[in-house]
């Protein structure tokens, strides 16, 4: 009967019989997956492993990312108790700076600057050889002016030479349309001043236009006592002059003269342009960053240019002079505009302190 169920196809309930040949195969299977586990096991061990020492490499690199800016904080933080503030001040100066758009108003300067250039020396030209009249003339101021110019300047003279021929004696009514030409660079430069002082109102049209008029003025009788000073010079006995000659022939004398001067200038120009007041203590710290600035900036736009490695030619041809005064102008400019937000800054650190007294 078992042999007709198995013939028949159904079960017998016993299992079936395995040849030998079979089972030797099965173990060696098993066999080889037993030897292969350990491989695999030290593969996914060895992956992890490589996946946590990456994890603790990146912290490790974190953490010390960490440590590094906090120590920075803390030297940043020594150095600004230590040297009064200073690192506050510069922040809240490149704020104001943003704020304010100082980098567009050095370009609007530039506009107004280069436009009242030539009225400006036009009109220096016109009352310095008008008061001077029996001792210089009108080609050598323009010369003597040229000298405070350190680029372009035969450009300029050139142009200012043809409008002073062709246009010959001017009157008054033209002197006046000169001079209120030429003030145009003075209110911009008003304006953009007072602005850097958060709390400052805004000048009315006609005190500014004052104001410019008598930026003028003392301009005018700074460049006639220039001059004087000049023809005095030439007039002192031959050792005096000799002495002199020697004294202003050095080479750091004309530098620090000029940075004596445009100390001075900024100074009063920090301290009386802005509608709010101002300390000689504040206004002083922004001139002397100015000044030093102004320097430096006006030294290296003149070696650059007469090295010979500027392109300014190669782009704009028979402008690139014009195109380089106008940069150097807005660079100037920028510095001013710099200047007055250091001392507004200054200021504002200054006069919130707890210990601060009351004005």
């Amino acid at each position: 009967m078992m042999c007709a169920a198995r013939a028949a196809g159904k079960p017998t309930g016993f299992l079936p019989i395995r040849s030998s040949e079979a089972l030797r195969a099965g173990q060696e299977n098993e066999k080889s997956s037993l030897q292969k586990r350990p491989k695999r096991l030290a593969g996914n061990f060895a992956t992890t492993s490589n996946a946590f020492a990456l994890q603790d490499a990146l912290l490790i690199v974190f953490a010390k990312i960490f440590y590094g800016i906090s120590t920075m904080k803390n030297i940043l933080g020594n150095i600004n108790q230590f040297t009064g503030g200073s690192i506050d001040i510069i922040k809240r100066t490149s704020q104001r700076i943003s704020e304010e758009r100082a980098a567009e108003a050095a370009a609007s300067m530039a506009y107004y600057g280069f436009f009242s250039l030539f009225p400006l020396l036009l009109v220096a030209v016109v009352i310095v050889s008008t008061v001077l009249e029996n001792m210089l003339s009108q080609e050598q101021v323009l010369e003597m002016l040229m000298k405070a110019i350190p680029f372009s300047s035969e450009l300029i003279a050139e142009n200012l030479g043809q409008v002073l021929n062709a246009r010959g004696s001017v009157g008054v009514i033209g002197l006046v349309g000169l001079a209120w030409s030429a003030m145009g660079v003075f209110t911009v430069l008003m304006r953009n001043i007072n602005r850097a002082w958060p709390n400052a109102k805004d000048h009315n049209f006609f005190k500014m236009r004052l104001m410019a008029f008598v930026m003028l003025v003392v301009l005018m009788v700074g460049l006639i006592s220039l001059f004087v000073f000049n023809m005095v010079r030439s007039l002192l006995p031959p050792d005096l002059n000799d002495m002199a000659e020697k004294a202003s022939s050095t080479r750091s004398f004309p530098y620090l003269l000029i940075g004596v001067l445009l100390f001075a200038a900024l100074m009063v120009l920090y301290w009386w342009l802005p509608t709010i007041r101002v300390r000689w203590t504040e206004a002083a710290w922004g001139s002397l960053v100015g000044a030093m600035g102004i320097s430096v900036v006006t030294a290296g736009f003149t070696w650059y240019l007469q090295s010979g490695l500027s392109n300014y030619n190669l782009v704009y041809g028979s402008l690139g002079a014009i195109v380089a005064l106008l940069f150097w102008i807005y660079l100037l400019s920028l510095i001013i505009f710099a200047g007055a937000h250091l001392s507004a800054a200054i200021a504002y650190y200054q006069r919130n302190q707890p210990d601060e007294p009351e004005d």
